[in-house]
């Protein structure tokens, strides 16, 4: 599956199986998550994932995650958040019938992040703002001369940090490819 997540159907030809557990191929760990019926009442909170007839199994984390639903007995719906975690990631649904095992292999390829070519906004008479201050790091530098300095504030892929700005009180400051700088 790509970074940005999505969706894919699986089909079978009998509905005598049930999903026995949810493994990390990270660790070869069983995860845990949420269970919930077909109507959409909890049975079980974060335990491990597994799923005896019709319903929805979710293990959700802030950077990655995933829904297995099973509305029918003869099909899976699996759908992936993206993954921004800066490591591919993967798990197997592992489904039993009686004695017989077998597993769906679940891949998900990590986030390159994004490239915008620009950002256009304009601003009405009538719109207001939803601006808040939020104390953050402070740099302060008595240099006597002019200098390029370099200030990074990323510290790898974030899709969900939505927004950073910054406020100089004298000289100039650019945006590259490398990070902010400030001279």
């Amino acid at each position: 599956m790509e970074a940005e997540g999505g969706e894919t159907e699986i089909s079978f030809t009998n509905g005598d199986w049930h999903i026995a557990e949810i493994i990390n191929k990270i660790g070869d760990t069983r995860i845990h998550g949420d269970t919930y019926s077909l109507e959409g009442g909890m049975i079980k909170e974060n335990s491990v994932l597994s799923l005896e007839a019709k319903g929805k199994m979710a293990a959700l984390w802030s950077d990655k995650g995933f829904v297995i639903n099973r509305n029918t007995r003869t099909s899976l719906m699996i759908q992936l958040k993206e993954n921004s975690t800066g490591e591919e990631f993967g798990f197997s649904v592992v489904l039993k019938s009686g004695e017989e095992v077998k597993r769906i292999e679940v891949f998900q390829k990590k986030s390159q992040g994004y490239h915008f070519e620009s950002i256009e906004f304009s601003l009405k008479e009538e719109d207001g703002d939803s601006l808040f201050v939020k104390k953050g790091t402070t740099y302060r530098h008595n240099v006597s001369k002019s200098q390029i300095l370099t200030v990074s504030p990323y510290g790898g892929i974030d899709v969900h940090k939505q927004s950073l700005f910054f406020k100089f009180r004298k000289g100039c400051i650019y945006l590259d490819r490398e990070g902010l700088h400030y001279g």
